[in-house]
């Protein structure tokens, strides 16, 4: 594993599981209530080591929310928002 792969899920502690499963769902409720959370924001309240994790479950929350909208994906705007993650 290199410096900037993270760890499979099934290694992450119990606390960062736990941790990024809050955040995701705070992350979702803030969306459906109509504002517009950052996903930086939210990576920047893990530890490094659930990063990979985090990025995963928000990306999956946005994406799923924007298909339910009916609104337009733009997967190269997200590569350039997370060059060392996509």
């Amino acid at each position: 594993m290199t410096d900037n792969q993270q760890p499979d899920r099934d290694e992450l502690p119990v606390e960062v599981e736990q941790q990024i499963d809050r955040l995701s769902d705070e992350f979702e409720s803030a969306r459906k209530e109509g504002h517009d959370p950052r996903i930086e924001d939210y990576l920047a309240r893990v530890p490094k080591v659930g990063r990979a994790r985090m990025l995963e479950k928000l990306l999956s929350v946005e994406f799923d929310l924007l298909k339910q909208a009916d609104q337009t994906l733009d997967i190269e705007a997200y590569r350039g928002r997370f060059p060392d993650d996509l």
